[in-house]
């Protein structure tokens, strides 16, 4: 493997440069359809969320990537931080750059700190995607149950929408 690959921090990076590039295609895809949305208050609402379940759709027809993700934020790898730097950063900084401009454009969200919020609908597909929700008896509802999932996209549109109406 090593002869092919390289040692395993070449074969580390390797596997999160795949999982960055599979994830930046869609990503880069939604971006566009967001900076093609109509300028008004309602349209760019209907984009923002329509980026929002593009991105949470990757996320559960590839659940590899989150789950890469998620292990790497639990220290795996640390001693490879450029991935960051390399990867993550550059595509946080667009996806907010995009987002920032089409809320400026349709007057919406001037307080909103765009990053964070981008780091809020990672964080939680991600969380959703591997590990879904628990139901009161204790059992484990993942995204397959249709009836969660649809909880759960309604649930990050209700962020969505709450912190754009509480800084607009």
């Amino acid at each position: 493997m090593a002869y092919h690959v390289g040692a395993k921090p070449e074969l580390y990076r390797e596997v999160m440069r795949r999982a960055h590039l599979a994830q930046r295609e869609v990503v880069t895809a939604a971006v566009r359809r967001l900076h093609a949305c109509g300028p008004s208050p309602e349209e760019t609402r209907a984009a923002l969320l329509a980026f929002v379940d593009a991105y949470l759709s990757f996320c559960l027809s590839h659940p590899e990537v989150p789950a890469l993700w998620m292990r790497r934020w639990l220290a795996e790898g640390a001693d490879l931080a450029d991935i960051e730097t390399e990867f993550a950063g550059p595509l946080v900084a667009e996806v907010a750059a995009a987002v920032r401009e089409v809320l400026d454009r349709a007057g919406l969200g001037a307080g909103v700190d765009v990053e964070m919020l981008v780091f809020t609908i990672v964080w939680t597909s991600h969380s959703f995607g591997q590990a879904g929700a628990i139901d009161p008896a204790g059992r484990r509802l993942g995204p397959l149950d249709l009836s969660i999932l649809d909880r759960f996209r309604r649930h990050l549109h209700t962020i969505v929408n709450g912190v754009l109406d509480q800084l607009s």
